[in-house]
């Protein structure tokens, strides 16, 4: 973007979430770009911030962690809210209108912790490019609950949202892996059992250094998907992949020939150090804009 389009769309941004967080608002912070973008507004405007972060099954527990640093650098009252949704047999039977039913679970849990603490504005730091059959029934109960989504609201891409952090001196947010309900074909149970070793898989390919490439599982055989660089190096660790599945629990180990798109490499996982100078520089600014 040229420089006169970012000012612009940051003050529309800016002025948007503003204006939603008069009496305080609520964020559920995944630690991507655009939560990351939407919760560095928000925490400018002094009003009371809470980010809260989603703790399921269906997510890596890293990830949920991290996320939780990540907002309490940035100067936000960070929560985690466990949601087990696998408790409702229309997600947890992982049908096509699953997305929908964990989102209303998902952010019904969110609305009622909110208004519990006297916030009543709900946000999430959903893009304006998110498309497809999932986001259009996540969109929906979204609308349902009253939960804005101020990014897709000014038109903000996730590239724009990346662009706008780097404009406001923030590091990008984290590329996130993809819902392990996704791991799975359509009607086949979510089973915590294989979630968890769809979790465990993974951990044992980041060992590897094998970071970005996600694991599938078809009854007993584990899928690895790579970007199409990574596959060499998926390759070269070929045995060491096959022989640590296998102690895990799967039967077959197998690589996707069909690579995943090319995107920006995963961010690294946030370091303590990291963290203090965010917050360091989050307490400066805040200081700054109240003299």
């Amino acid at each position: 973007m040229m420089k006169e389009e970012k000012s612009k769309l940051l003050q529309k941004l800016k002025a948007k979430v503003k204006e939603l967080s008069c009496g305080g608002i609520c964020i559920a912070f995944s630690g991507d770009d655009g939560s990351t973008l939407l919760l560095k507004l928000a925490v400018n405007t002094k009003a009371r911030v809470l980010a809260v972060t989603f703790q399921t099954p269906l997510t890596p527990e890293e990830e949920a962690c991290a996320a939780q640093e990540r907002a309490k650098a940035l100067g936000a009252e960070d929560h985690l809210l466990p949601v087990d949704m696998l408790r409702d047999a229309r997600i947890a039977s992982n049908s096509p209108k699953r997305c929908y039913y964990c989102r209303r679970a998902l952010f019904e849990a969110l609305s009622a912790f909110a208004v519990n603490r006297g916030i009543f504005s709900i946000c999430d730091g959903s893009c304006a490019d998110a498309a497809g059959d999932e986001r259009e029934s996540k969109d929906r109960a979204l609308r349902e609950l009253g939960v804005r989504s101020p990014l897709r609201e000014c038109g903000i891409t996730r590239a724009q949202a990346r662009e706008l952090l780097q404009e406001l001196d923030i590091r990008p947010g984290a590329a996130l892996s993809p819902c392990l309900a996704k791991r799975l074909p359509f009607d086949t149970p979510l089973e915590k059992a294989e979630l968890k070793l769809i979790k465990d898989g993974e951990r044992l390919l980041r060992g590897l250094r094998l970071d970005g490439c996600f694991l599938y599982l078809h009854g007993g055989l584990a899928r690895i998907v790579a970007r199409r660089e990574q596959a060499a190096s998926v390759l070269a660790a070929a045995q060491d992949c096959v022989t640590g599945l296998k102690c895990l629990g799967f039967s077959q180990v197998t690589l996707d020939l069909e690579p995943l798109p090319c995107i920006e490499e995963p961010e690294p996982q946030i370091e303590t150090d990291k963290m203090r100078e965010e917050t360091a520089q989050a307490t400066s600014q805040n200081e700054t804009e109240t003299e």
